[in-house]
C-alpha cells in the first residue's frame, strides 16, 4: 500500500511538472510580453548565473522553462566560435563534486565571413530557442557523472551518429520544457533567412533534425504549445 501511495505521488508531482512547463509555453515570445517583470525574472531564476546585461530577459525567459537548474552555476560568456552558441563544463569542473560544478554557455560574437552565424542577429523568439537548446545540455550533463561527461564528449566528437542522436535528443528536452515553437523559429532562421556559406547549412543538416522533423513533433504533440495556437497551424 505504501508502495503504491509513493507511486501516485511521483506520478502526479511529475504530471504537475510536464504541465507547468506545457502551460508557459507560447509560438512566439516578444520582449514586451515580460515588460515590468524582469525583477521577479532575475529574482526566481537569475540566482547562480552571470549574463551579459544586454541579454538579460531572452536568458531569463528561457530558465524560466527550466526551474530545475535554478541551483547550477551557469555563466553566459561571448566567444568567437564555429556556431551559434555552445554548452560545456568549466574545465575545474573534472575536480569538483556534482553540486559544485559550474558550466559556461558561449556566445558566437564573430562577425562578416558568413561560416557561422552571430548571436546578435537572431531574432529574439529564436535567441530563447537556441538558448533552451544549450540549457537542455546542462540539464543532460546534470544527469551524468564526469567520467560519463568526458567520455560522451569524445563520442561527440568522434562519432557523426553519437553526435546527431545527442541533439535530437537534447532538442527533445527542448520541446518538452514548452520551448518547440522558438527552437523551430531558430531553425528556420538558419535555414531561411541566415546568409551563411553551403557547408555551414551542410553542418546543421548532417547533425540536427530538418524543419519537417520540427513540425512533425509539434503537430503530434498538441499539449507542449498553446490550444488556442494548435488551430490552423502556419508553418511560415
Amino acid at each position: 500500500m505504501k508502495r503504491l501511495f509513493w507511486f501516485i505521488w511521483l506520478f502526479l508531482l511529475f504530471g504537475i511538472s510536464v504541465s507547468a512547463y506545457a502551460a508557459e509555453a507560447s509560438k512566439v515570445i516578444h520582449r514586451t510580453d515580460y515588460a515590468g517583470k524582469q525583477d521577479s525574472l532575475r529574482h526566481l531564476y537569475g540566482a547562480n548565473k552571470q549574463y551579459p546585461a544586454e541579454y538579460e530577459e531572452e536568458i531569463l525567459i528561457a530558465l524560466s522553462h527550466f526551474p530545475d537548474l535554478q541551483n547550477v552555476q551557469i555563466q553566459f560568456r561571448a566567444r568567437i566560435l564555429p556556431t551559434t552558441m555552445a554548452a560545456r563544463p568549466r574545465p575545474d569542473a573534472i575536480f569538483m563534486p556534482k553540486n559544485a560544478r559550474t558550466y559556461r554557455i558561449l556566445l558566437n560574437n564573430k562577425t562578416g565571413d558568413g561560416s557561422t552565424i552571430n548571436y546578435d542577429s537572431l531574432p529574439f523568439n529564436a535567441r530563447i530557442g537556441i538558448i533552451g537548446h544549450e540549457l537542455a545540455h546542462i540539464a543532460d550533463y546534470e544527469q551524468k557523472s564526469m567520467v560519463r561527461i568526458l567520455s560522451n564528449g569524445l563520442a561527440y566528437l568522434f562519432s557523426s551518429n553519437f553526435r546527431r542522436n545527442l541533439e535530437t535528443e537534447v532538442d527533445k528536452i527542448v520541446i518538452s520544457r514548452g520551448l518547440g515553437w522558438q527552437l523551430y523559429d531558430f531553425a528556420h532562421y538558419v535555414h531561411n533567412r541566415a546568409v551563411v556559406k553551403k557547408s555551414y547549412l551542410s553542418f546543421k543538416e548532417e547533425y540536427y533534425p530538418s524543419l519537417e522533423q520540427y513540425r512533425r513533433w509539434l503537430a503530434e504533440h498538441p499539449g507542449m504549445y498553446q490550444v488556442e495556437e494548435a488551430k490552423n497551424i502556419p508553418f511560415y
